[in-house]
């Protein structure tokens, strides 16, 4: 589900409950929003967030005279391992939807990383109709929780390369930047535009362009 939020004239609440096992992997956009249980939990522009729940009741809010949009993914973890039937259970993401104690990272989000506005770009611009346009957003999802699971286990780090150092979807990503702007120079208002066009964070468009 991707929602936006603009300009309302009164604070905005909603009540979230449920009491099955769901995954929620939740995306902020724009803006700024506010999960509410027994804690309060905030979450700011460019922050994601990945959470295994057996039940929950949270309000959500959003604040009035605001411009705010996220995407938020939900669906039940069992209909993820009828998907991954034929994988051991030696793989993480079937012991992830198999673990019996929650996962809750909305009190501890993470930047998102130009590789998942990457693939959240690709989400959001699906080219494709029907069945096969259903069959291509599966997959993005499924590869967004990987990189969901890598980012809040700390696995990726086994593979990150140097600091500061352009991957090839980097660079990729970039040269597709420069022809946008070659062609459309006079419609770009300001980096921050640009970035939320491409999914980028405006730190890793002056830095990749820097290098």
């Amino acid at each position: 589900t991707t929602c936006k939020f603009s300009n309302m004239a009164t604070d905005l609440t909603l009540g979230l409950t449920l009491n099955s096992p769901l995954i929620m992997m939740y995306f902020q956009l724009k803006g700024n929003a506010m999960f509410e249980s027994r804690d309060t939990h905030r979450m700011a522009e460019q922050l994601h967030s990945l959470n295994h729940l057996y039940d929950y009741n949270f309000l959500f809010h959003v604040s009035k005279n605001s411009e705010d949009e996220y995407l938020c993914i939900k669906f039940d973890p069992a209909l993820l391992l009828e998907h991954l039937n034929d994988i051991g259970t030696d793989n993480p993401l079937v012991q992830f939807c198999e673990q019996k104690k929650p996962f809750i990272t909305l009190h501890q989000p993470m930047q998102i990383s130009p590789h998942i506005y990457r693939t959240l770009y690709d989400l959001l611009n699906c080219p494709y109709k029907g069945k096969l346009g259903e069959a291509y957003k599966e997959n993005i999802v499924l590869n967004l929780l990987i990189q969901q699971l890598a980012a809040f286990t700390d696995s990726e780090k086994e593979n990150q390369s140097t600091p500061g150092k352009l991957s090839k979807s980097d660079i990729d990503l970039l040269h597709d930047i420069r022809g946008y702007l070659d062609n459309n120079f006079l419609e770009v208002e300001s980096l921050h535009q640009l970035s939320r066009k491409f999914f980028i964070n405006t730190f890793k468009l002056k830095h990749g362009f820097k290098q």
